[in-house]
């Protein structure tokens, strides 16, 4: 089989179905975006990274800034916030808080707050590990705290009582507030972070609610060494306030807060009012945190309408310095084609067939033809049209010929049933996000309930994935056994997979957490071991846990963290589901919409990115039944020529790679050690590297004749250059460049991010870590990439 074969292959087979999905959803944020291209609103991208630079490069600005973002529907609006966080993020510069608008909340400074906290407790960046911004943040604090044994004494000691752990906390606050760094900051709220340091589940669940300004009770304030609890609205824009200063504190971090779908409050009778209110709160947030970058993501026609209600001193807040950026949405070939290109590479790279040369700028086997007729679409039509041309290959078997000269199906006129359709599931959706922002329901510390809720997710997750793959939950105690189908001829279904998971919420220090990971590998058996833990999981690679843990992975098994956001969402998820399960359409806002699978903890449990792995499980079928009322396909499913091969198609763009290619040489890495607490990268140094050439200048009878004499023979004395960079004896030595450079994991080395310093010129978005200018020390290293404060 040839490479065309193969990967052709994978694009009629039903491996990640999804790959042309064009629709971003708010449980994508938290993850990296492997289709994301850089130069797709490039304009929106460079006043991003200038606002970056300029308020994490002290001495920073005397007042936040707020970046203006709009443009019509599908224009890529939340695309483009999920970019500007995986950015912030993957370089360490600071935080980066989420929230959709929404009409049912009467405050919303506390909705500011709950959803800032929210996005803390996610995952910082995925690929880095597990650990919640939250936890980052507690470390930052700690690390500065100039109390070793204090720290040590909360993350190591089993023997510790209640008060102790007070004592500790506020023995180490006292001593980081001294500092006169620190000394403006909340006591309080260093106090709470602090105690994230304990990694006990239980105390953790206090400090959120204290941080989102829930109520606490008298048995929670003494956990929390009486932190007086915040009740008024201006407590919760204080929270938001000093969490950005403390940010800022902390190496010059920054805090972004993004808005999104600001439009979906117009729909209200006061959606004037709730405008301003909205406005106000977030223009505070920007004059109180000097280090604060505010992100609205709004409709253009929506904010023309509204922009005259605003004062006028609001205006110049948000469209001054920087100006809003109008975000095209119709897209130009040229940039359609590297969009269809990444997912294409992602699609084949996921199945194994990447291109020999490494190179993925194929477009193979989509036709050309097709792709120029996507010309002047916005960026989600042509994701459509390449969906429902996949889907009709798919279908066919083959790739199949084109719409001809016809529309393109997604500009042709909506039918009214699919306009119902769609109003529809907007209404829902809209609905569920104020449910979700009106939930108050505690979370629940008893892991059995925890089990209880985490397999309801489970059994239901499969009614959003198109797949024919079920999900069996049966949950005992604090374990619940999973059985994964698929189906089988005549209507039956076949287990293919097996899995145990255990909710594991001891603490770690005293053997608990170890003897519940020994207890849960016993009960395992053959199944499957997966972790659950309401908690980043134990660190410290010194420790038996740690080891434990770590042989368990080792052998296959899996572990998630169950943070306690995702807890809250998915029993408010569970309570809006059984009120609205009958409804019409509500099992295609399901499919549409994902709220369930796109939940990191279920995806980790389940492994949903590699749903393909059952592929070959499952049963022939034929193409999928279309709904009552659809259009047949547009696409025509005949051969394109009567002698045309039934899945033959032209290679279009570069010709996919042979498939016996050279294999790439690894080079040799040296690990020189770690960088940061907010994203600890490996500093790498390449063996390549430490080879200089040298070239010899000089005339007959220089040093150059001695170059390569041989050992015995004597060589006069070299004479001793004034060039300040000419070695003695009148030779240039010519040093490879990157020599002592910081390589990130996979090699690739690392230029200044925006706000580092040192960075002098823009780069592209979510383009790696950063990287710095040649230094001949490690200590020049460090000065380079800013060392954290004290």
């Amino acid at each position: 089989m040839t490479k065309q074969d193969a990967l052709l292959d994978v694009f009629l087979s039903t491996a990640k179905k999804d790959v042309f999905h064009s629709v971003e959803h708010r449980g994508q944020i938290w993850r990296e975006d492997p289709f994301d291209v850089d130069s797709v609103h490039d304009e929106a991208r460079t006043a991003f990274q200038r606002l970056l630079t300029q308020v994490t490069t002290p001495p920073g600005l005397d007042a936040g800034r707020i970046l203006l973002l709009l443009g019509e529907s599908g224009s890529g609006k939340t695309h483009l916030v999920r970019s500007f966080r995986n950015h912030v993020h993957l370089n360490g510069l600071g935080f980066v808080g989420y929230m959709q608008m929404t009409t049912s909340v009467t405050s919303y400074s506390r909705y500011l707050v709950s959803n800032l906290v929210d996005s803390l407790d996610q995952t910082y960046y995925e690929a880095l590990g597990t650990g919640s911004g939250l936890l980052r943040l507690s470390n930052a604090v700690a690390a500065r705290c100039g109390d070793p044994d204090s720290i040590r004494s909360l993350n190591e000691r089993e023997d510790l009582d209640e008060d102790e752990v007070v004592d500790l906390v506020e023995r180490a606050a006292d001593r980081l507030i001294r500092h006169p760094r620190y000394a403006d900051l909340d006591l309080d709220l260093i106090r709470a972070l602090l105690y994230l340091q304990r990694q006990d589940p239980a105390l953790k669940k206090r400090v959120v609610k204290y941080l989102r300004c829930d109520v606490l009770s008298e048995r929670e304030q003494k956990l929390l060494g009486g932190l007086s609890p915040k009740r008024e609205d201006e407590d919760a824009q204080r929270v938001v306030e000093e969490l950005g200063r403390l940010m800022w504190a902390c190496d010059s971090r920054a805090l972004v807060l993004c808005v999104d779908q600001f439009e979906d409050a117009y729909r209200v009778n006061d959606a004037e009012s709730l405008f301003r209110r909205v406005m106000s709160s977030l223009c505070a947030v920007a004059d109180q945190v000097p280090s604060s970058i505010i992100v609205i993501a709004c409709l253009k026609d929506y904010y023309e309408t509204m922009r005259a209600r605003l004062t006028r001193s609001t205006l110049d807040r948000v469209e001054r310095d920087p100006a809003p950026v109008h975000l095209v949405a119709e897209r130009r070939k040229e940039e359609i084609i590297p969009i269809i290109q990444k997912r294409l590479a992602y699609l084949y790279e996921t199945a194994g067939h990447a291109p020999a040369d490494g190179a993925a700028n194929s477009l193979y086997p989509i036709p050309r033809g097709f792709v120029e007729q996507l010309s002047g679409m916005s960026v989600r039509a042509a994701l459509n049209e390449c969906q429902i041309f996949r889907d009709a290959c798919i279908d066919a078997g083959r790739i199949v010929a084109q719409w001809g000269t016809s529309a393109p199906p997604s500009v042709r006129p909506r039918a009214p049933a699919d306009q119902d359709v769609r109003a529809a599931k907007e209404k829902i959706e809209q609905e569920w996000n104020d449910f979700l922002a009106q939930f108050e329901d505690d979370p629940s510390e008893d892991e059995t309930e925890i089990a209880a809720l985490f397999a309801w997710a489970v059994s239901h997750c499969a009614e959003e994935i198109e797949s024919g793959i079920h999900f069996d939950a049966r949950p005992h105690d604090e374990a619940i056994e999973i059985d994964v189908r698929v189906p089988i001829p005549g209507g039956a279904t076949r287990v293919v997979e097996e899995i145990l998971v255990v909710v594991c919420n001891r603490a770690p220090q005293g053997g608990g957490l170890r003897a519940q990971f020994e207890d849960a590998r016993k009960r395992a058996g053959r199944r499957t071991l997966a972790l659950l833990r309401c908690g980043e999981f134990p660190r410290n690679p010194n420790t038996q846990v740690h080891s434990t843990l770590a042989e368990i992975l080792k052998n296959g098994g899996r572990k998630a963290v169950f943070e306690e956001s995702d807890q809250r969402t998915l029993a408010a998820f569970h309570r809006f589901h059984e009120t609205h399960v009958r409804r019409e359409h509500f099992s295609d806002w399901l499919r549409e919409e994902n709220h369930i699978s796109r939940l990191l903890p279920l995806i980790h449990v389940l492994d949903l990115d590699r749903l393909d792995r059952f592929e070959q499980e499952l049963p022939p079928s034929a193409p999928a039944p279309r709904s009552r009322g659809a259009a047949p396909s547009p696409f025509e499913t005949s051969p394109a020529s009567p002698g045309a091969s039934p899945r033959a198609a032209e290679p279009d763009g570069a010709t996919p790679g042979s498939a016996n290619g050279a294999a790439q040489r690894e080079a040799l890495s040296l690990a020189l050690g770690t960088t940061g607490e907010l994203v600890s990268h490996k500093l790498m140094l390449d063996a390549e590297q430490l080879t200089a050439h040298a070239a010899f200048l000089g005339s007959t009878g220089s040093v150059q004749d001695h170059a390569g004499a041989e050992p015995d023979r004597a060589a006069p004395a070299p004479r001793r250059s004034r060039h300040p960079h000419r070695p003695q004896g009148g030779s240039l030595r010519l040093c490879a460049p990157d020599a002592l450079h910081p390589r990130t994991p996979g090699g690739g080395a690392r230029r200044p991010a925006a706000g580092a310093r040192g960075a002098t010129r823009r780069r592209p978005l979510h383009a790696g870590p950063p990287r710095w200018p040649p230094a001949r020390t490690l200590a020049d290293a460090e000065r380079h990439r800013g060392a954290p404060g004290p």
